[in-house]
């Protein structure tokens, strides 16, 4: 966000393919409150995610266009050694026995991140 509010390019590690499931902060803690009202019952694991997959590519993509700056290119650096390539994991069992589903979209997450930070 910094690079992008001095009107400088993002720099990426790597090629930009790699993958991260992006969840919100707002659905976490609501997360955190199902799973806390829920382990009064019982004791279980969870995986805490959407189930979407995107590379760091599309995520640039997306704060270069919320905040207009789409003329902006990423900049491509050596990948750093040991860098995770796909970090993703299975939401079911969160939405099948707590019923939890993210209410946030990434867009809509970097939206609220791109004006909080710039207020």
């Amino acid at each position: 966000m910094d690079k992008l509010n001095e009107n400088k390019p993002p720099i990426i590690f790597g090629n930009g393919k790699q993958t991260r499931d992006f969840i919100h902060v707002d659905d976490v803690a609501r997360a955190f409150y199902l799973v806390l009202k829920y382990a009064k019952k019982s004791f279980d694991v969870f995986n805490l995610a959407t189930g979407k997959s995107t590379s760091i590519n599309e995520l640039a993509r997306m704060f270069l266009m919320v905040t207009n700056k789409s003329k902006l290119k990423p900049i491509h650096k050596k990948s750093i050694p040991g860098i995770v390539v796909c970090s993703s994991t299975n939401p079911k069992k969160i939405k099948k026995n707590l019923h939890f589903n993210p209410s946030i979209n990434l867009h809509d997450g970097i939206t609220k991140f791109v004006k909080f930070s710039t207020s």
